[in-house]
């Protein structure tokens, strides 16, 4: 019987798709060992799906050991388990990390049951390196995959042997043939390995993070005292701890597109603000009091292997002020300050194993006093600080990274005493804070 054409097209169609879906190899990513295997575990799932490749359950592979008795480290296990399933590969991984992220994939071949390739993958931050790994596992993988599937036809010549019976003369002379590392292979399959190109590590996966934003609680202490006072009358200020937020963020443009120099240009902004925050008067009365520190500016980072210097330049308001409880309490008669300033800093980020140690400071150019300065208080006041800090930052994963810190901001002022009135030289003004948040950085490919 002849069919008609028209008839032929959805035959056709169902043809191919039935054979394409025939030719879609099936692989096994195993679990990974290390810290953060699961994480990583899942970015290569993520970047070997819709690549023409099914990817099997553990669970029905572990089912499928379980019952031939098989012990899992064994290449025979491999082999069996890849003939019972129809099993193209198996993808392994181990997950380091030391001064920077690092996992190590080997890819096995199911026909042989041994490891054909091994690549490495690193980057400074588990984001990252986990979308280096997103981003180029198929490339890397994928033209060992695709051939360790042409080689099933040779491993089904022995499918209908006895595992238990002693291996004949030929399967021992194929079996002596099988690959055990990728630089065994037949460089008409596996061209890159050929040349000994076995251990790679992805040119992105050492971009640097465009972006980081870190929120935390903190806590401040601060000591004002006069110096030089002839009169012994001006009292001094104390607060032992007053609570604040602290948001911090530093965004660098061109890391976005670059991994040259252009990516370690940045922008810094810095905001600390005091919540339900009191003074404690003479009378026994509570005054509410403000601290408020804001920063904008640029920072120039310079990697040095895993850890990186910084230097930057920026602009900066502190203000502190004592306010009145109500109109018959009105504040204690205490100057509020508002210290407008030039920032000129440098620091260090120093990585020790998985802590990275954070160590800053900085030189306060001090442009105006606020209140300190006027008319009614000591016109003419000038000032200048600087700022020490010291802290770690810990990852915890998928971007993120604990973080704590101890920090001294000091002011020293200089008051031009009034010979008649107020007689006193010089005054500090010392801020001891402790901060504890959390960071969160961008993805380099972000």
């Amino acid at each position: 019987m002849r069919l008609a054409r028209p008839a032929l097209v959805p035959f056709l169609l169902a043809w191919a798709v039935a054979s394409g879906a025939a030719a879609q190899q099936r692989i096994v990513v195993e679990d990974f060992v290390g810290p953060q295997a699961g994480t990583l575990r899942a970015q290569v799932v993520r970047g070997l799906a819709g690549n023409d490749v099914a990817i099997v359950s553990r669970s029905t592979i572990a089912e499928a050991g379980s019952a031939r008795g098989d012990d899992g480290l064994s290449v025979d296990r491999y082999r069996g388990v890849a003939r019972e399933l129809d099993i193209s590969a198996f993808v392994s991984g181990s997950v380091q990390h030391g001064r920077v992220w690092r996992v190590t994939l080997w890819l096995r071949d199911g026909a042989s049951g041994t490891v054909v390739q091994e690549t490495i993958l690193s980057a400074r931050g588990l984001g990252g390196l986990g979308g280096a790994v997103r981003r180029s596992v198929w490339r890397r993988l994928g033209p060992a995959i695709r051939s360790s599937g042409s080689r099933s036809s040779e491993a089904a010549r022995f499918a209908a042997l006895d595992d238990e019976a002693p291996p004949t003369r030929e399967r021992r002379e194929v079996l002596d043939r099988a690959p055990s590392t990728s630089s065994d292979l037949d460089p008409e399959l596996f061209p890159a390995s050929a040349r000994g190109e076995t251990t790679t590590t992805d040119p992105e996966a050492t971009r640097w993070s465009p972006l980081e934003a870190m929120l935390g609680a903190r806590a401040i202490n601060r000591g004002f005292r006069y110096r030089n006072d002839a009169t012994e009358g001006m009292r001094p200020y104390d607060m032992p701890a007053g609570p604040e937020v602290t948001l911090a963020a530093e965004w660098y443009p061109g890391a976005h597109f670059s991994n040259g120099p252009l990516a370690h240009i940045g922008l810094t902004m810095q905001l600390e603000r005091s919540l339900f925050m009191s003074s404690a008067g003479p009378n026994g009365v509570s005054y509410p009091t403000s601290d408020t520190f804001f920063a904008v500016g640029t920072r120039l980072r310079l990697p040095v292997g895993a850890s990186w210097l910084g230097a930057s330049v920026g602009y900066g308001r502190h203000g502190f002020s004592v306010e009145a409880a109500h109109p018959r309490d009105p504040a204690p008669d205490m100057a509020s300050v508002e210290y407008e300033q030039v920032r000129l800093g440098a620091d260090a980020r120093i990585a020790v194993g998985s802590t990275t140690l954070l160590l800053s400071g900085s030189w306060l150019a001090v442009l105006d006093t606020g209140e300190i300065g006027e008319a009614h208080y000591w016109p003419g006041a000038t000032a200048q600080g600087f700022e020490a800090v010291a802290g770690f930052a810990y990852p915890i994963g998928a971007g993120f990274e604990l973080r704590g810190a101890v920090d001294l901001r000091m002011y020293m002022l200089e008051l031009h005493p009034d010979a008649v009135a107020r007689q006193v030289g010089s005054a500090t003004d010392r801020y001891i804070g402790a901060t504890f948040g959390a960071t969160w950085r961008m993805d380099p490919g972000g």
